[in-house]
């Protein structure tokens, strides 16, 4: 939006050398008060349509003030020679900023169209050459679709490798977070799988020595509990439910 206001700041003090300097004035046929008007309408829609940018409509509102511009270049090529006028080459230019703001066939239709306009404003004025115009006609055509083909072919590049680019950060970030699962299950693994396999084994060696039913438990030993021997029983069930959860967990980590 800033490139673009100042690019139309540059056509607006184009446009004021024209009516202020006498010269200009005379061979650009630009009456008074007439000229004033028209040039304050136009500064006053590229300073609406700069500060409109960001709001809810902004590409319609810039799209009909770039419209309006095509209708004073239509107006200053009309009265500076039509086709041969150097303000023509103003066209080419609103091509290409119609072109890279909205690049699709129907928004380009705009600044194509100034050409059958002013051929046909001469046409009627009396003032068309017709072997030269048409050269003319023949050779903006051209140009237009040069440069509409050049800035379609850019935009898709610009297009493929923001895509290429999207894929390969989504990829680093893939792979990133891959590694960081692995090594997230790699740490489980080994210190919260040895800790639960070391509760078990402990909770074991207590049962042997707290329960007689193991036949394993020592004279010194001493019939421990009953509600005791229960709940080491259920912290060695639970500490084998807490590895195989850890399992698990650990393969989906990796796998998934």
């Amino acid at each position: 939006a800033r490139s673009l206001f100042f690019a139309r700041l540059g056509f607006d003090l184009l446009a004021l050398l024209m009516m202020t300097i006498p010269v200009f004035a005379a061979l650009a046929g630009v009456q008074q008060p007439f000229a004033t008007y028209w040039y304050s309408l136009l500064l006053a829609s590229h300073v609406a349509a700069y500060l409109w940018v960001g709001r809810r409509g902004d590409r319609l509102v810039v799209f009909l003030s770039l419209c309006f511009d095509l209708l004073a270049l239509v107006y200053l090529a009309t009265l500076t020679g039509g086709l041969r006028s150097p303000i023509m080459q103003g066209q080419l230019v609103y091509t290409v900023l119609f072109a890279l703001i909205y690049p699709t066939p129907l928004a380009i239709l705009p600044p194509l169209l100034i050409l059958p306009v002013v051929t046909k404003i001469e046409q009627l004025l009396g003032t068309q050459m017709a072997v030269r115009d048409l050269l003319l006609l023949l050779w903006y055509f051209v140009v237009n679709v040069i440069l509409v083909y050049v800035v379609v072919y850019l935009d898709r590049r610009e297009e493929e490798s923001f895509r290429e680019l999207d894929q390969l950060q989504r990829r680093r970030r893939q792979g990133a977070l891959t590694e960081e699962r692995s090594r997230i299950a790699r740490e489980m693994h080994d210190g919260l799988g040895a800790i639960l396999s070391s509760l078990v084994i402990q909770t074991e060696y207590l049962l042997t020595q707290a329960d007689p039913a193991d036949g394993e438990s020592t004279p010194a030993s001493g019939d421990a509990p009953p509600a005791l021997v229960k709940e080491l029983r259920e912290l060695h069930r639970t500490g084998q439910e807490g590895i195989e959860e850890l399992r698990r967990a650990v393969s989906m980590m990796r796998d998934d």
